[in-house]
């Protein structure tokens, strides 16, 4: 098969029974550090300007969803929506178009997700949510110790048969601003244990050393980073998700081990799993 980087007929169809699907994610590190996705579970607190036309809440102590009180949905990005994000900003780049021809199908091969009526209902969702989100950062960190206020709407949109993915989310996830991480697929689309592998990865790697860690001040610092900070099942919901996170880490050839110490803080020690950034044959098509 002809490797799409030394293929100049972009607008061909292509056999997608025989393309695999993306191998890596490029993730911002700001949204490692800061997940952004909550728990269907959580319930955070929505102000209303009926003035202004919109609604918002805190995703987490820099992130502000905002939506226009129009838009005939009030909800909070999951996992599931954070991986489809991260997955066409990723194609877009990889492509160096924004704009994709990518039916739910294609998407969900993409993913890495189970391809049936409900995981396509899903996408549209999904689509829905970031066409109408508006996003706002009071600290993103730019590199150099330098810090800025972010806004990004119209992240993405469905417009006839192509998928939109607006130029300042390409950027966000641009492998070449230097600020990122490669992440492998396929990421996890629960949400606790796709923020648990997020925030674990953030921490910067070690060149002498093949193991990393990484510490929390307890138990509870974890689990309102991972946004399941709902009571009762807390930290149930903390415990299954490392388990997870391990078995995601061993199935990418990494590793994962935490340990609790005696002053209530957590240990994560991790080998990196491999996600090297590859020639990817993408499914579906794509225009200049």
């Amino acid at each position: 098969m002809t490797d799409i980087a030394n293929t100049t007929e972009f607008d061909q169809p292509v056999d997608t029974k025989i393309l695999r699907p993306l191998d890596w994610l490029a993730v911002n590190r700001n949204l490692m550090h800061y997940p952004i996705a909550r728990d269907n579970r959580v319930r955070l607190k929505w102000t209303r300007n009926s003035k202004r036309g919109y609604r918002r809440c805190m995703l987490n102590s820099r992130a502000m969803l905002e939506l226009p009180l129009d838009c005939g949905f009030k909800r909070h990005p999951t996992g599931f929506d954070v991986k489809l994000l991260l997955t066409l900003a990723t194609l877009a780049n990889v492509r160096n178009n924004g704009r994709l021809e990518l039916a739910n199908t294609d998407i969900l091969r993409h993913m890495g997700e189970p391809i049936n009526s409900r995981s396509r209902a899903k996408v549209t969702e999904a689509l829905k949510l970031w066409r109408h989100a508006t996003l706002q950062w009071t600290r993103w960190y730019v590199g150099d110790g330098k810090y800025e206020r972010r806004t990004a709407s119209n992240l993405i949109r469905r417009k006839g048969i192509y998928i939109i993915v607006s130029d300042e989310c390409r950027v966000w996830f641009d492998p070449g601003f230097g600020f990122y991480e490669s992440v492998p697929l396929t990421l996890p689309s629960d949400t606790a244990t796709q923020n648990l592998i997020l925030l674990v990865l953030a921490k910067r790697r070690n060149p002498d050393d093949d193991w990393t860690k990484r510490k929390f001040r307890s138990r509870r610092e974890i689990t309102r980073k991972l946004g399941v900070n709902h009571s009762g099942s807390r930290n149930a919901t903390l415990y299954k998700a490392m388990n997870h996170a391990r078995q995601w880490f061993e199935k990418h050839d990494g590793e994962l081990k935490w340990k609790y110490l005696r002053n209530g803080k957590v240990l994560f020690k991790f080998q990196r799993p491999f996600a090297e950034p590859q020639p990817v044959q993408v499914v579906g098509r794509c225009h200049a």
